[in-house]
């Protein structure tokens, strides 16, 4: 009976432990980070490592990142607590990138943050979610949808399942709009009016990250990322 209650335990305890191997298996670059739900698209690659002995680092710029140790929680979670290199990138937007990215992880070592794989082919999204529901987005492939601009549009629901629903300036109209995969595949394009209603249909879109860039009558090109779930 005892070698019965202590087989359960041991079971039960290396669930709690067990992660998505995935997690491992991938360098991981960032694709947006979404903060008081504004989007901040990375003005450089930066990325992720994950070691399954329990060890994490991020690397902006070789001056600037961090690491610490890492303890894995449940089947989705993990605690962490990241050490800063004191050093800054070689511009102001990459440093002020920077600050931001790190306030997304300093965090309470004793709360965790959630994540999901989101799988689609070869293509596949990391989405990490802190305490305050700031999110980073992460793909195991380097961003290849050109310049990255500040984005002068809002998009939801983000992640999405069904429909996006885009919001315009008036003065947005017309538009052309296209949406790419993480390859810079195109797989939807339209024209917007303004007696448009401007949304998306994504039922038909395979899992995974997607790029919307909106091209306004005025030449202003912008780029916004989300995940269909």
């Amino acid at each position: 009976m005892n070698q019965i209650v202590l087989l359960l335990m041991l079971f039960f305890t290396m669930s709690l432990s067990a992660q998505d191997p995935r997690l491992f298996e991938n360098e991981w670059f960032l694709h947006d980070l979404v903060m008081d739900g504004m989007s901040n698209m990375p003005p450089t690659d930066c990325t992720l490592n994950f070691d399954s002995q329990g060890f994490m680092d991020t690397v902006l710029c070789p001056e600037a990142g961090g690491a610490g140790d890492i303890t894995y929680q449940g089947l989705t979670d993990f605690l962490t607590q990241i050490f800063w290199l004191t050093g800054s990138c070689d511009s102001m937007d990459l440093d002020d990138y920077n600050f931001m990215y790190q306030d997304f992880w300093i965090n309470d070592p004793a709360i965790p943050y959630d994540y999901e794989i989101i799988v689609n082919g070869d293509d596949r999204t990391l989405i990490i979610t802190s305490e305050e529901n700031n999110q980073a987005f992460y793909g195991n492939t380097v961003l290849n949808v050109g310049e990255h601009t500040t984005a002068t549009f809002e998009l939801y629901p983000n992640p999405a399942t069904q429909t996006i629903f885009l919001e315009l300036q008036d003065n947005a109209f017309p538009s052309e709009l296209w949406v790419y995969d993480t390859q810079g595949k195109l797989v939807y394009s339209r024209r917007l009016l303004s007696s448009d209603d401007p949304q998306i249909g994504v039922s038909y879109f395979p899992s995974g990250f997607y790029f919307v860039q909106l091209l306004t009558h005025n030449g202003t090109s912008v780029i916004k990322p989300f995940v269909k779930r």
